[in-house]
């Protein structure tokens, strides 16, 4: 894993909700895919900018959702890449 990168985990919902997502562009998309399996969740390794763009995918998703169960859904793992892009661009200065 490179300095620009961080690695965390998905739970199978988290994954799913992100796979499940139309506006997801292929790149984004294929790190979702790569994801490996640890204990029961998914270790998504990416960088700063292309967890920057699956969020604002995620984002435009969230806004479209079906549901305001659905609409939460996406919300709640928006908040939560969210945590881990400030994490990255807080490394990444240093």
């Amino acid at each position: 894993m490179s300095e620009n990168q961080i690695s965390f985990l998905l739970t199978k919902d988290e994954k799913k909700l992100l796979n499940d997502q139309l506006l997801l562009d292929p790149e984004f998309e294929e790190i979702i895919d790569n994801a490996e399996e640890e204990d029961g969740q998914f270790r998504l390794e990416i960088s700063e900018e292309d967890l920057d763009e699956g969020l604002n995918s995620l984002a435009a998703c969230a806004n479209h959702a079906a549901s305001k169960r659905a609409q939460k859904k996406s919300d709640d793992l928006f908040e939560k890449l969210s945590r881990y892009l400030t994490l990255i661009r807080n490394m990444n200065k240093q």
